[in-house]
Parts: structure tokens; sequence; C-alpha cells
């Protein structure tokens, strides 16, 4: 033993000089810290009992997390079912380079389709289709105006539609009105819910006139085709065009003999838009 002391006495005293000063820095870190590690370990202790005080009894986190995904659910089954999506030939899509030649491209289509079948069926359809005077040369403007006639293309389908069963029911689409489009300031922010607003008015026979409202009022959250298609009506004003038989009312010149056996139905119509992340009305 006296032997290995004095071969390796240098060796194991440094051994023993660096165990010592291992030993001894582990406890001034410990004395430095100690306080701190008590402090926050006494915040964590805290943080949790606030936690299980703040939460009501019988709190199941996993029932809750079910219960969001079930509401989310809903919530996004509610927004398909008003929300309006135009469809897709009124879009000017990111792919569209020119929106000017789209728009007059689409416009042109619209003529020479939709229009153009309203006219073999005798349907007189108010040839401004509430656009504006001016040609819109923003490409936000011409989006908020197609997104106008693809409501207006839409009733006039409806009144196809109409026509088909009631034969000659559909008389004429007039005062076709579509709102400019909000001028956006300095702050503007995207509302919740913003709808474009439509204002047209239908003459015809009244079972035509009729079919026409109940296409509108219809459910079509099980038709995957409309889904997406929805109109909500604020306001629908149905008028005999008769005369009354006092007399009291003179029929206009040039007016039609045959509105004697019409009405006409004043539609105030909106394509709403859900922005889920936008501003909430105060």
């Amino acid at each position: 033993m006296g032997d290995i002391w004095q071969e390796h006495r240098k060796f194991i005293m440094s051994v023993i000089a660096g165990m010592l000063t291992v030993f001894v820095g582990a406890l001034a870190i410990d004395g430095a810290f100690d306080s701190r590690i008590r402090l926050a370990r006494g915040t964590i202790d805290r943080a949790r009992s606030d936690q299980k005080q703040a939460l009501p009894s019988g709190y199941d986190p996993r029932k809750a997390t079910e219960n969001r995904s079930n509401l989310e659910s809903e919530y996004d089954k509610l927004r398909t079912a008003v929300a309006r999506a135009p469809s897709k030939e009124w879009r000017i899509g990111p792919e569209v380079s020119d929106s000017d030649l789209y728009y007059n491209a689409q416009l042109e289509k619209f003529r020479n389709g939709t229009l153009e079948a309203c006219a073999v069926r005798n349907i007189d359809v108010d040839q401004r289709l509430g656009l504006p005077d001016a040609f819109p040369s923003q490409r936000n403007e011409q989006e908020h105006w197609m997104r106008g006639l693809d409501v207006v293309e839409q009733i006039l389908v409806i009144a196809l539609a109409a026509e088909r069963e009631v034969e000659g029911g559909i008389a004429r689409i007039e005062r076709i009105e579509i709102e400019k489009p909000e001028k956006r300031g300095p702050g503007y922010r995207v509302p919740y819910l913003a709808g474009l607003r439509v204002q047209l008015s239908v003459v015809g026979h009244p079972r035509a006139v009729a079919f026409v409202l109940r296409a509108l009022s219809q459910d079509d959250s099980g038709n995957e085709a409309l889904r997406g298609r929805y109109l909500a009506v604020d306001k629908s004003t149905v008028t005999s065009l008769d005369f009354p038989p006092d007399g009291t009312v003179k029929e206009r010149k040039g007016a039609d003999p045959n509105d004697r056996r019409r009405v006409e139905v004043r539609l105030e119509l909106r394509a709403l838009d859900v922005n889920p992340e936008g501003a909430l009305p105060r």
C-alpha cells in the first residue's frame, strides 16, 4: 500500500483535489440558485392551484374538446348554408391576367346565352342589367359587378324554369339594380357579414311568379348543385297589375293589356358573404 502511495501520490492527490473542487462548486451553485428554484416551484404550484380553481366542478377537458369540434362543424354547415359563392365563370381568378377582357367576354357570353334564352321565351329583360354607365376599370370593381350579374342570372334561370312550368307565365324582368361597391377608406376592415344587394321586378302570371318565390325560399341544403347559391330575400312585395273596378286608377299609355291578368313582385335580394376572420359589428 505504501509503495502504491509513494508511486502514485501525485495522481491520487490530483483526483481528490478534483473531487473536492466539484463538490465545493456544486454547493456554491446550489446555494446561489436555491432561492430562485424554490421561488419558481412556488409559482408553478400556485399556477396549478389557480388553474384547478378556475375550472368548473366536473370539468372534462376531453368533453370540452369534443364539444368545440362539434360546434365548429355546425358553424361550418351554417356558414355554407347562408354564404353565397359566385359561379366560377363570374369570378376573376388569379390566373386571369387581363381582367378587362375577361369581364367583357363573360358579359358577352351572358348576353348570348341566358339573355338570348329569355328572348326566345319572350321574356323581356332590362338590358341595362343594373350595370354602371361607365366601364368599371378596376379589378375589384369588375368582381363586384360580376357578382351582381351572377345573382341576376340566377333569377333569369329561375324565370326560365317558371316559364316551362307555366307557358307564357313570365312577361318581363325589369328595374334591375345592383348596388354600387362601397368605398374603402384608410383602416377599412372586411366585416364578418356583408351582403351585395340586388333589386329587380318580375312580372307575370300569378302561378309563374309564385314559382319564382318558392324557388327562392326552398331549402337547398341537400342539393349539391345549389350549395353555396343561397340568396337572402330582404323584402318581396307582390302587386296586382289589374285595375280596380271603380276606375280610380287609369291605365297608362302604351301599357300591355295582358298586364291585367298579371302580378308584379319587387324583390330585394342579398348575396351574403361570411368572412370568419372579419370584423364583428359593434
